[in-house]
């Protein structure tokens, strides 16, 4: 599967120039497609665009929901899930990829909004055995025939972020103005999720290098 996917999905913005800055040191031609943030936004972009491709690769950051990993581990997605409003846990399996790449097979969740209290991380590890959340996978796994998922952690399960959902718009845009202000009143938080984002986002350039060397 890997060496005929047809497409890169990753999320629109920093995650997005690092895949990028990390394919342009390969020799691939793969297309890479920036796609929106979240599940409402996704959900609209992906009733709307019509793509058509049947192999794809999920690249991107995940928050970690498992002491097991840690900031910087690459993931490799066994399987994700999602958990509906009824509480019932839909979970479906992931193509997977050649053994070039070294990380941890990890059972992915994907939510409809930022999970930013270690709490809500804890509750949701023991209610849907989870080692780690996004806010994508699951609607890429429904969407294609044959999807693999790789990401690097970007924060630990022990980690508060600070409350960014009211700065994510309904088409998966985080507004400038409403970002700084909640970043603002957590400054501690945002620091350090500033610090473990940059740090999240050099190892993903160089996994995306790493995917694609011949």
């Amino acid at each position: 599967m890997f060496k005929q996917i047809e497409a890169i999905l990753v999320t629109k913005g920093a995650e997005y120039a690092a895949v990028c800055h990390g394919l342009q040191k390969t020799r691939a031609k793969v297309k890479v497609i920036p796609i929106p943030m979240g599940v409402s936004g996704l959900r609209n972009y992906l009733q709307t665009a019509r793509l058509t491709q049947q192999r794809v690769l999920l690249l991107g950051l995940a928050g970690s929901l498992n002491p097991k990993y840690r900031l910087g581990n690459i993931v490799i997605y066994q399987s994700c899930c999602y958990q509906t409003p009824s509480g019932e846990l839909l979970e479906r399996e992931c193509q997977q990829i050649p053994k070039r790449l070294s990380g941890s097979l990890v059972k992915g969740l994907t939510c409809d909004r930022l999970v930013h209290t270690s709490l809500a991380k804890t509750e949701l590890s023991l209610h849907t055995g989870a080692d780690v959340v996004d806010m994508e996978s699951w609607l890429i796994r429904e969407t294609f025939p044959e999807v693999a998922i790789v990401r690097v952690i970007s924060d630990n399960y022990e980690q508060n972020l600070p409350d960014l959902n009211l700065a994510l718009d309904s088409q998966g845009n985080l507004n400038p103005f409403s970002l700084a202000l909640r970043m603002s009143q957590k400054p501690i938080a945002s620091g350090r999720l500033i610090i473990s984002s940059l740090k999240a986002l050099k190892v993903l350039q160089t996994t995306t290098t790493a995917l694609f060397l011949e």
